[in-house]
């Protein structure tokens, strides 16, 4: 992921070879639906952990009891679970829960005694996230992940890079795990960015930014974080996105509009 004058680009992206992941037609706007719909889906998650565990933290859970935690939608409201495996690894203890409402309000709820392990989707999606963390090994920055369930009953869990400064907001090398329905098996890895790029949040004071862009080198298609990206910064400005063949403009909305053959796009 690298940003670049856009004088440059048609030279670097006419010189790049091929990639496994090219695609020889344009995405349908279904698929690129879908991909905005699951970068829309990761912001909200980002959030909401972020408040929930602010929460966590208040409750002074004695050090051991929480070693992750998972976040799903259901009923209408996101449900965030921290805890830990059972020692037999067939079961996931919740230490502490939190519901929100839309306006990310987080209301603290602890789970009586027969919620106190499950056994079911939560539990699954606690083992796709410890599959796919040790499969992403340790790294020499901090990272934040997200597990969003696939309508096939599979996993996609997400890495990418987190913030240490709120003023900056890290982009790039961020990772795509899919894991089997069971949680257990790594089926695919997709890298999703390969470099990191670091901007401020909130822009440059006293200048206006109307939009951004970026050259996308791995694959021909924009990523689910990139919609993510897009939609954190503050206020969200649009971001252009220029693979080898094709070039798109994902809104401040997250919407993606595919703008044609990028070689034709870069002549305009």
């Amino acid at each position: 992921m690298k940003r670049t004058c856009l004088c440059a680009i048609v030279a670097c992206l006419i010189s790049q070879t091929a990639y496994p992941k090219d695609k020889e037609k344009p995405p349908t706007p279904e698929e690129l639906s879908e991909i905005s719909a699951r970068g829309k889906l990761l912001t909200q998650y980002d959030q909401i952990a972020w408040h929930a565990t602010d929460q966590m933290l208040k409750q002074h859970i004695a050090e051991g009891l929480v070693r992750g935690y998972v976040v799903e939608f259901k009923e209408n409201q996101w449900v965030v679970a921290f805890g830990r495996l059972t020692d037999d690894r067939t079961g996931f203890i919740v230490e502490f829960q939190a519901t929100t409402n839309p306006d990310l309000a987080v209301k603290p709820s602890s789970p009586d005694s027969k919620q106190a392990i499950d056994r079911g989707e939560l539990f699954e999606e606690f083992l796709a996230m410890d599959a796919a963390r040790s499969a992403f090994g340790k790294q020499s920055r901090p990272y934040n992940s997200a597990v969003l369930r696939q309508p096939d009953g599979e996993y996609f869990v997400y890495f990418y890079p987190a913030s240490t400064d709120l003023a900056v907001l890290p982009m790039g090398g961020d990772v795509r795990y899919l894991v089997s329905e069971d949680g257990k098996t790594i089926v695919d890895k997709r890298q999703l960015h390969a470099s990191i790029r670091e901007e401020n949040s909130k822009g440059k004071e006293g200048v206006t930014t109307e939009a951004a862009y970026h050259t996308h080198v791995l694959s021909d298609v924009p990523e689910d974080t990139d919609v993510m990206y897009v939609l954190m910064r503050h206020p969200p400005i649009p971001e252009y996105v220029a693979s080898k063949r094709y070039t798109y403009v994902i809104g401040a909305d997250g919407s993606i509009k595919f703008l044609g053959d990028t070689d034709k796009v870069l002549k305009k």
